[in-house]
């Protein structure tokens, strides 16, 4: 967490106290809940390496007004895979949603609400079911594998 804290630190944090009149926008990408939901049930240091770096960069954003930090991974949209391209990559669809989103201040985290969301990202991830996923894909493969070899 440290090492994460310094890393912020040297990184953006610097440019965000360097340019005071510049506004800051950090987006948290909203990953598939799948991603999520393998590094909270199965890589618990990092998640909270994740949750703590979050913490830390609200808890700045209070003594640095030009800094703004959203957050949508407590909303539903990042259950269905159909959303993504991949685990990282979410669609067209997705990004103009986000960019209305930093309009209307919705998915601001502040100091107010951000306990509740890193609650409910946690929530989310330790409940997504990685198996029933898995089931689905590989009976997706199958039938898949069997019609075409009937064709």
């Amino acid at each position: 967490v440290e090492q994460s804290k310094r890393y912020l630190d040297e990184t953006i944090l610097s440019e965000v106290s360097s340019y005071p009149d510049t506004e800051f926008i950090l987006v948290l990408p909203p990953y598939s809940r799948i991603f999520f939901a393998i590094e909270a049930q199965y890589d618990k240091p990092m998640f909270r390496v994740f949750k703590e770096s979050i913490r830390y960069l609200v808890t700045m954003s209070g003594q640095y007004p030009n800094l703004k930090l959203y957050g949508w991974g407590d909303h539903d949209f990042p259950d269905d895979i159909a959303n993504y391209k991949d685990l990282f990559h979410y669609s067209e669809k997705i990004n103009s949603w986000m960019l209305d989103a930093i309009e209307h201040k919705e998915g601001l985290l502040t100091s107010g609400n951000v306990e509740k969301y890193l609650e409910r990202i946690s929530e989310k991830g330790e409940n997504y079911d990685l198996f029933e996923l898995g089931e689905k894909i590989d009976n997706y493969l199958t039938s898949s594998a069997k019609t075409m070899k009937s064709e």
